[in-house]
């Protein structure tokens, strides 16, 4: 076994892994504060609501545009041929399957899928909240 092969065998420590994350959050900020902007430009020309809510299409685009693009952004970076997200790639981690294969697109796009899970039904009770929905 090469030093190489061995080097990549080693798990990380929790270290690196914070990092990288911290580094990823910094994008989903990032994304989120453009959002919250572009909200704040475009809600004053849009019309006033009428009657009752349509739940069903808030909560689409509030998936649409936060959920979806940070699993888009996870998904289609963790896949590419690096492998590595951002904060992936500053601290040299990549995904990788066991024997140092890249993963393939599918556990890759179902990992983070179950990783959000929880992001999409807090952004539900939020919007909820937000709505005034009475339980």
């Amino acid at each position: 076994m090469t030093a190489r092969a061995q080097a990549s065998d080693r798990v990380p420590g929790w270290w690196p892994r914070l990092l990288a994350s911290l580094v990823d959050y910094v994008v989903i900020v990032a994304w989120l504060l453009t959002l919250g902007g572009l909200s704040l430009i475009i809600t004053p020309f849009l019309p006033p609501p009428r009657g009752q809510q349509n739940l069903g299409a808030t909560d689409l685009i509030v998936f649409a545009m936060t959920v979806l693009p940070v699993w888009l952004y996870l998904t289609l970076t963790e896949a590419a041929p690096a492998g590595a997200t951002l904060g992936k790639r500053v601290t040299r981690l990549r995904v990788r399957r066991v024997g140092d294969a890249n993963a393939s697109g599918g556990r890759i796009a179902l990992r983070n899928a179950v990783k959000l899970l929880p992001w999409q039904l807090a952004h539900l009770a939020v919007s909820r909240f937000i709505l005034g929905v009475q339980f």
